[in-house]
């Protein structure tokens, strides 16, 4: 429980647990969400929780408003287009904060753009949100993805600061499938469960850092690097897993990483440096 607590106190994400049948371990979590007193009690298990995290993000500032985020690895917003997947529209959509237009239209959503990386292209593409042309790209259970924050104009006020509130559910049989390719872009932005368990030795001590989860990723042989997105300097951090110069910056679980793919023989082919990691949770 006091593991709990601070995810709730720390990475303002408020937990649903509520009582299983075959785990009667867990109860009822019950703590402050943007002010208000938030009890809620659901039949889930730790591993699949449901869970509501607040994000709470400025269109103004170095990084022109871009954030990477964590999605929910079961994420089923309402389906905007009713295309039948879930797509950058329905991402946007979803996070228009409940005190404006929605649907939102282009100049009126609080996340103007949503960001992906293709690493078969080695390239950033993103989604006009609200857009009545063009097709949204789909999402990804795993994957993370940017939003770009802009000032929404309404009732003749302008708002750049905004709290939006992605709800989802973690699925613990989710496994991260991969590899590595000599020659090939091998980064990849990758989505953490909120209620991730590493152990956390191996950077600063009891401090979750990008060193203790590259570790738990495989360590040096399966992930070179992770980089994280700075939003207050606008520019990558990143940190060589298994190095000894410098700090290893700390994991915000609410962000979404950059991973970088390895292998012990760089010049081997996918088949023989596979990457497979299934998070494990508290």
């Amino acid at each position: 429980m006091k593991l709990i607590s601070r995810f709730l106190n720390d990475a303002g994400v408020c937990l649903f647990l509520g009582e299983n049948m075959s785990n009667r371990v867990l109860s009822v979590v019950c703590g402050l969400f943007l002010g208000v007193l938030a009890l809620v009690v659901l039949p889930v298990h730790a591993g699949n929780l449901a869970f509501m995290k607040s994000l709470e993000m400025s269109s103004v500032g170095p990084s022109a408003g871009v954030y990477w985020i964590s999605l929910p690895f079961k994420y089923t917003p309402i389906d905007v287009n009713t295309n039948g997947f879930v797509d950058a529209e329905d991402l946007a959509q979803d996070l228009q904060p409940a005190e404006f237009n929605r649907p939102c239209t282009p100049g009126y959503c609080a996340v103007e753009r949503v960001w992906t990386w293709d690493p078969a292209t080695g390239e950033y593409s993103a989604w006009v949100s609200g857009s009545s042309s063009g097709t949204p790209f789909e999402l990804v259970p795993g994957a993370g993805y940017g939003v770009e924050i802009q000032t929404v104009y309404h009732d003749s006020q302008s708002h750049s600061e905004h709290v939006l509130t992605l709800v989802g559910a973690h699925d613990p049989t989710f496994e991260f499938s991969d590899c590595h390719t000599p020659g090939g872009v091998n980064m990849r932005w990758i989505s953490l469960p909120p209620h991730l368990a590493v152990d956390a030795s191996f950077g600063t001590p009891d401090v979750l850092d990008a060193e203790d989860l590259g570790q738990a990723m495989g360590g040096p042989d399966s992930v070179f690097q992770i980089r994280r997105w700075n939003e207050t300097t606008a520019h990558y951090d990143n940190w060589v897993v298994g190095g000894s110069y410098g700090t290893p910056f700390a994991i915000d679980l609410s962000r979404a990483y950059a991973v970088d793919l390895s292998c012990d023989d760089l010049q081997a082919p996918c088949s023989e440096c596979q990457w497979a990691w299934t998070p494990e949770h508290y």
